[in-house]
């Protein structure tokens, strides 16, 4: 499937993918509302703590030019 938008910043959103990824692979589930609301916020805690430690995925961190 597609992505049917361009992401403002490509990395950022695959970080994002590894985040989810990872979530499954640890045993979350985004198969009703409840469980999505469990996940989105758990992506969120993931990825603030990213932001914060600046590993966030960027063409500065993977030095890309």
């Amino acid at each position: 499937m597609a992505l049917s938008y361009m992401p403002e910043n490509p990395l950022a959103e695959l970080t994002l993918y590894i985040i989810h990824t990872l979530l499954h692979l640890k045993g979350y589930d985004d198969q009703n509302e409840s469980d999505i609301a469990i996940m989105r916020a758990k992506e969120q805690e993931i990825l603030a703590f990213l932001e914060e430690k600046n590993l966030v995925l960027s063409n500065t961190l993977l030095s890309i030019k």
